[in-house]
Protein backbone atom coordinates (compact mmCIF):
# COMPACT_ATOMS: atom_id res chain seq x y z
CA UNK A 1 0.00 0.00 0.00
CA UNK A 2 1.39 3.41 -0.85
CA UNK A 3 0.36 5.51 2.33
CA UNK A 4 1.75 9.14 0.77
CA UNK A 5 -0.73 8.59 -1.99
CA UNK A 6 -3.76 7.79 0.50
CA UNK A 7 -2.46 10.67 2.44
CA UNK A 8 -2.98 12.86 -0.72
CA UNK A 9 -6.20 10.99 -1.44
CA UNK A 10 -7.37 12.10 2.38
CA UNK A 11 -6.24 15.31 1.68
CA UNK A 12 -7.67 15.93 -1.21
CA UNK A 13 -11.59 15.08 0.17
CA UNK A 14 -10.66 17.07 3.23
CA UNK A 15 -10.49 20.85 1.55
CA UNK A 16 -12.83 23.63 3.21
CA UNK A 17 -15.66 23.19 1.09
CA UNK A 18 -15.67 19.02 1.99
CA UNK A 19 -15.82 18.05 -2.01
CA UNK A 20 -14.36 14.80 -3.60
CA UNK A 21 -11.57 16.21 -6.08
CA UNK A 22 -10.59 14.19 -8.76
CA UNK A 23 -7.61 14.54 -10.35
CA UNK A 24 -7.32 13.90 -14.15
CA UNK A 25 -4.70 13.33 -16.79
CA UNK A 26 -5.50 13.82 -19.97
CA UNK A 27 -4.74 11.81 -23.00
CA UNK A 28 -5.16 12.18 -26.85
CA UNK A 29 -4.19 9.95 -29.46
CA UNK A 30 -2.31 10.88 -32.71
CA UNK A 31 -4.56 10.86 -34.66
CA UNK A 32 -7.15 13.31 -32.56
CA UNK A 33 -4.03 15.79 -32.15
CA UNK A 34 -3.46 15.76 -35.96
CA UNK A 35 -7.31 16.75 -36.28
CA UNK A 36 -7.23 19.10 -34.09
CA UNK A 37 -4.38 20.75 -36.13
CA UNK A 38 -2.54 23.41 -32.83
CA UNK A 39 -1.67 23.28 -29.79
CA UNK A 40 -3.93 26.15 -29.03
CA UNK A 41 -7.10 24.51 -30.74
CA UNK A 42 -6.74 21.12 -28.42
CA UNK A 43 -6.02 22.60 -25.47
CA UNK A 44 -9.66 24.49 -25.99
CA UNK A 45 -11.20 21.08 -26.91
CA UNK A 46 -10.59 19.56 -23.88
CA UNK A 47 -11.13 22.27 -21.57
CA UNK A 48 -14.32 22.83 -23.08
CA UNK A 49 -14.77 18.79 -22.58
CA UNK A 50 -13.58 18.70 -18.95
CA UNK A 51 -16.11 21.83 -18.29
CA UNK A 52 -18.54 19.50 -19.70
CA UNK A 53 -17.65 17.06 -16.75
CA UNK A 54 -17.56 19.26 -14.32
CA UNK A 55 -21.42 20.30 -15.22
CA UNK A 56 -22.69 16.96 -15.45
CA UNK A 57 -20.90 16.11 -11.76
CA UNK A 58 -22.47 19.27 -10.65
CA UNK A 59 -26.07 18.42 -11.34
CA UNK A 60 -25.92 15.37 -9.88
CA UNK A 61 -25.12 17.23 -6.59
CA UNK A 62 -22.41 14.59 -5.30
CA UNK A 63 -19.66 17.24 -4.29
CA UNK A 64 -16.82 15.76 -6.69
CA UNK A 65 -14.92 18.12 -8.47
CA UNK A 66 -12.96 17.37 -11.52
CA UNK A 67 -9.51 18.97 -11.62
CA UNK A 68 -7.67 18.22 -15.05
CA UNK A 69 -3.75 18.27 -14.05
CA UNK A 70 -2.48 17.58 -17.42
CA UNK A 71 -3.36 16.88 -21.11
CA UNK A 72 -0.68 14.46 -23.24
CA UNK A 73 -1.04 14.75 -26.88
CA UNK A 74 0.59 12.47 -28.25
CA UNK A 75 1.91 12.84 -32.09
CA UNK A 76 2.83 9.88 -34.30
CA UNK A 77 6.13 10.27 -33.22
CA UNK A 78 5.20 10.20 -29.33
CA UNK A 79 2.34 7.88 -29.13
CA UNK A 80 3.02 4.40 -27.06
CA UNK A 81 2.88 1.62 -28.28
CA UNK A 82 0.18 0.58 -26.23
CA UNK A 83 -2.80 1.97 -28.11
CA UNK A 84 -1.31 0.80 -31.71
CA UNK A 85 -1.36 -3.01 -30.20
CA UNK A 86 -4.72 -2.47 -29.15
CA UNK A 87 -5.66 -2.36 -32.83
CA UNK A 88 -8.16 -5.15 -33.72
CA UNK A 89 -6.60 -6.92 -37.12
CA UNK A 90 -8.38 -6.60 -40.01
CA UNK A 91 -9.88 -3.93 -38.60
CA UNK A 92 -7.29 -1.15 -37.90
CA UNK A 93 -9.46 1.54 -37.77
CA UNK A 94 -11.02 -0.20 -34.43
CA UNK A 95 -9.28 -0.55 -30.51
CA UNK A 96 -10.36 -3.23 -28.65
CA UNK A 97 -11.21 -2.04 -25.42
CA UNK A 98 -10.46 -4.73 -22.98
CA UNK A 99 -6.57 -4.15 -24.24
CA UNK A 100 -6.65 -1.56 -24.91
CA UNK A 101 -7.48 -0.77 -20.80
CA UNK A 102 -5.24 -3.91 -19.89
CA UNK A 103 -2.05 -2.37 -22.16
CA UNK A 104 -2.38 1.21 -20.72
CA UNK A 105 -3.12 0.23 -17.47
CA UNK A 106 0.34 -1.58 -17.54
CA UNK A 107 2.11 1.17 -19.59
CA UNK A 108 0.95 3.89 -16.70
CA UNK A 109 2.01 1.72 -13.88
CA UNK A 110 5.29 1.51 -15.04
CA UNK A 111 5.74 5.67 -15.75
CA UNK A 112 6.31 8.78 -13.10
CA UNK A 113 5.34 12.04 -13.24
CA UNK A 114 1.73 13.43 -14.07
CA UNK A 115 0.50 9.66 -14.32
CA UNK A 116 1.33 9.04 -11.37
CA UNK A 117 -0.24 12.07 -10.22
CA UNK A 118 -3.28 11.74 -11.79
CA UNK A 119 -6.43 9.96 -9.58
CA UNK A 120 -7.90 8.98 -13.37
CA UNK A 121 -5.84 9.08 -16.78
CA UNK A 122 -8.60 9.33 -19.68
CA UNK A 123 -7.41 8.38 -23.00
CA UNK A 124 -9.55 10.56 -25.98
CA UNK A 125 -9.28 8.83 -29.24
CA UNK A 126 -10.59 9.29 -32.65
CA UNK A 127 -10.59 5.67 -33.55
CA UNK A 128 -13.92 3.82 -32.62
CA UNK A 129 -13.81 1.19 -29.74
CA UNK A 130 -15.11 -2.31 -30.43
CA UNK A 131 -14.64 -6.22 -29.08
CA UNK A 132 -14.83 -8.89 -30.97
CA UNK A 133 -16.77 -11.79 -29.27
CA UNK A 134 -16.01 -14.30 -31.91
CA UNK A 135 -13.56 -14.11 -35.16
CA UNK A 136 -16.20 -13.21 -37.63
CA UNK A 137 -18.56 -10.64 -35.52
CA UNK A 138 -17.53 -7.04 -34.93
CA UNK A 139 -18.90 -5.51 -31.48
CA UNK A 140 -18.64 -1.63 -32.14
CA UNK A 141 -21.87 -0.48 -29.93
CA UNK A 142 -19.42 1.07 -27.44
CA UNK A 143 -18.21 4.20 -26.82
CA UNK A 144 -16.61 4.40 -23.44
CA UNK A 145 -14.75 1.86 -21.04
CA UNK A 146 -13.02 1.43 -17.70
CA UNK A 147 -12.35 -0.52 -15.28
CA UNK A 148 -15.07 -0.63 -12.77
CA UNK A 149 -14.17 0.55 -8.88
CA UNK A 150 -10.41 0.99 -9.89
CA UNK A 151 -9.66 4.99 -9.07
CA UNK A 152 -7.58 3.82 -6.26
CA UNK A 153 -5.48 0.96 -7.39
CA UNK A 154 -2.43 2.34 -9.54
CA UNK A 155 -2.42 0.08 -12.47
CA UNK A 156 -6.02 0.40 -13.23
CA UNK A 157 -7.05 3.83 -12.82
CA UNK A 158 -6.84 4.47 -16.93
CA UNK A 159 -10.27 5.31 -18.85
CA UNK A 160 -11.11 5.39 -22.34
CA UNK A 161 -15.56 10.66 -19.97
CA UNK A 162 -18.48 11.57 -17.27
CA UNK A 163 -19.85 8.33 -17.35
CA UNK A 164 -16.78 6.17 -17.03
CA UNK A 165 -15.12 8.31 -14.13
CA UNK A 166 -18.32 7.49 -12.64
CA UNK A 167 -18.08 3.85 -12.94
CA UNK A 168 -14.35 4.40 -11.64
CA UNK A 169 -15.49 5.65 -8.25
CA UNK A 170 -17.79 2.75 -7.61
CA UNK A 171 -21.07 4.21 -9.40
CA UNK A 172 -22.96 1.34 -10.83
CA UNK A 173 -25.85 1.72 -13.97
CA UNK A 174 -28.82 2.86 -12.58
CA UNK A 175 -30.88 -0.26 -11.35
CA UNK A 176 -27.96 -1.96 -10.72
CA UNK A 177 -26.29 -2.92 -7.33
CA UNK A 178 -22.69 -1.42 -6.41
CA UNK A 179 -19.42 -3.22 -6.45
CA UNK A 180 -18.52 -5.16 -3.34
CA UNK A 181 -17.06 -2.68 -1.03
CA UNK A 182 -18.73 -0.01 -3.34
CA UNK A 183 -21.50 2.25 -2.78
CA UNK A 184 -24.70 0.54 -3.26
CA UNK A 185 -23.33 -2.92 -2.11
CA UNK A 186 -24.64 -4.51 0.69
CA UNK A 187 -21.07 -5.04 2.10
CA UNK A 188 -20.25 -1.64 1.91
CA UNK A 189 -19.42 -0.05 5.46
CA UNK A 190 -19.18 3.56 5.16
Amino acid sequence: MDTEREVESIKRMARVDQCIVIEVLSLTESNLTKRLQTDDKLVKHMSVTYIGVQNKLEALELGIKVRLIGIEAFTEETEPSFIEDSAIPRHEKYLHYVLLLQNMGQYYCEHEGLAKDADIIVLTTDRLLASMPNEYKLNTDLVGASFASSVCKQCFKVEVIAHETAHLIGVPHDGEGGGAGNPGAKNFSY
